[in-house]
């Protein structure tokens, strides 16, 4: 018997609040990229560094990025001037989250081949599915599993709380963001 496991809201018809802020960061991505091809089309020098190779995720650029003679304006300025090492450190708290949620794609395939192979797998003239030293392995499995889950989705939902939070104070969506992220990660220390 394998089980079947829903992917969260988004499996009911509903869109999380990871997926939010998924599809938030990926626009704001699209913005940064349109804007760097408006700047080097304006004669502007925008170089990027050799590709760092790194262990573990490697689906993310991680480079340096020169600019060259190359004005930003005011209100493309992402939180305050010299305020980058802030920004790239909420970078990283965010990127917790998504490793978190990202992992438990692999845990559910895991507890799956495990029921399979304990469903198949026969001693004793029975599967070890029926021995409940297996029974409770899968549980813990299971139980872990749910725990990262609930840690995830309860994770993306407090800083998407922080991020409404601002944004009724009158702050704009970018300060919200950022400020957003940093009061969660404040918290969780």
């Amino acid at each position: 018997m394998a089980v079947k496991f829903p992917t969260g809201p988004a499996h009911q018809g509903k869109v999380g609040p990871y997926q939010k802020a998924v599809d938030e960061v990926q626009d704001y991505i699209r913005q940064l990229n349109f804007r760097a091809t408006k700047a080097i089309e304006s004669g502007q020098v925008i170089k990027l560094g050799e590709e760092e190779k790194k262990l573990g995720i490697r689906s993310s650029s991680t480079r340096q990025v020169f600019f060259e003679k190359t004005k930003v304006p005011v209100e493309n300025l992402l939180g305050e001037r010299n305020g980058g090492f802030k920004i790239a450190m909420n970078a990283l708290n965010v990127g917790r989250i998504k490793l978190g949620a990202g992992n438990l794609d692999g845990q559910r395939r895991v507890i799956s081949g495990a029921i399979d192979y304990a469903n198949n797998r026969f001693q004793f003239k029975q599967p070890i599915s029926n021995f409940d030293s297996i029974k409770e392995k899968i549980a813990m499995m299971a139980a872990s599993c749910y725990a990262g889950e609930s840690s995830c989705y309860r994770a993306a939902s407090d800083v998407q709380s922080k991020i409404d939070e601002y944004l009724s104070n009158g702050f704009s969506k970018q300060e919200s963001e950022l400020k957003g992220v940093e009061k969660w990660h404040r918290k969780i220390i």
